[in-house]
């Protein structure tokens, strides 16, 4: 077992060093699938805990040898975020455990940050002005991310944390293992990214819009960009899960909503 602790929290390494044995105190539970994702009392404070499920063989001797896991790219890229002036949570820890020489579970540990996803917080806003405030903060907020180099590439709405302050509405980055840096987002990966927030279909109509005028882009270009990723992401979705079907793996027809801007393209 290897473990990594951030110097700030040397103190907790009995700690830390006991996570794989999850017997610590779980006080809620974010996701219970491929990976886990728990809040835990870590002596005084609430962390959050991620557990990485064991990759494929494939996937375990590239991790070992020869790419970055998940749990230390988790680790460093909170560092990334936070040099680069984007609030995430502060890391803790990562923890690899390996069988046979080769990387099995992972683990990474981090602060817990108080705040209401984006999908929730734009949930709760139905005053118009307030509404609008929020959509304008947030795509500066994904300007901002393009303009420092960062573009996270799994940016969903239950990644990105929200909060208001005096000074207006403030954002955090979260689950960020996977950046990619030093390039600003083109066109293309532009929309690639704000795609899939999948927030509700009249606050995309709002806030993509607003994002394009705001990096300067082609309006109509870009509709048309986003139209082609949404016929991509159905026709994937469809053979992925008719292969299921035919191999007996599920039974019924997973739906998939048809897509916004393919309905927008359509009305022209």
């Amino acid at each position: 077992m290897y473990i990594r602790i951030a110097p700030e929290y040397e103190a907790y390494r009995d700690f830390i060093t006991k996570v794989p044995q999850e017997t610590y105190q779980t006080t809620n539970v974010y996701c219970y699938r491929r990976n886990t994702v728990v809040k835990a009392r870590m002596n005084d404070r609430d962390i959050i805990i991620k557990r990485f499920k064991r990759p494929v063989r494939l996937n375990q001797v590239v991790y070992t040898f020869f790419r970055k896991n998940k749990a230390l790219r988790a680790y460093e890229n909170a560092y990334i975020l936070k040099d680069r002036g984007i609030d995430t949570a502060m890391p803790i820890a990562y923890i690899i455990i390996k069988k046979h020489g080769l990387i099995h579970t992972a683990y990474f540990l981090s602060e817990y940050l108080p705040y209401p996803g984006l999908d929730e917080v734009y949930a709760k806003t139905t005053d118009d002005n307030e509404r609008n405030q929020l959509d304008d903060a947030f795509t500066d907020f994904i300007v901002n991310l393009d303009n420092k180099k960062i573009r996270h590439r799994d940016f969903r709405a239950t990644n990105i944390l929200c909060h208001k302050e005096n000074d207006g509405y403030h954002f955090a980055l979260i689950d960020a293992n996977r950046l990619q840096l030093d390039e600003v987002p083109g066109q293309l990966a532009a929309m690639y990214t704000v795609i899939q927030l999948g927030l509700d279909n009249d606050i995309m109509k709002r806030i993509v819009p607003l994002y394009i005028k705001k990096r300067g882009f082609s309006l109509e270009q870009c509709i048309n960009t986003l139209a082609k990723i949404e016929n991509y992401r159905i026709q994937r979705h469809n053979m992925k899960h008719a292969l299921k079907r035919a191999l007996g793996l599920e039974k019924n027809k997973v739906p998939i909503k048809p897509g916004i801007f393919n309905q927008q393209n359509t009305k022209k």
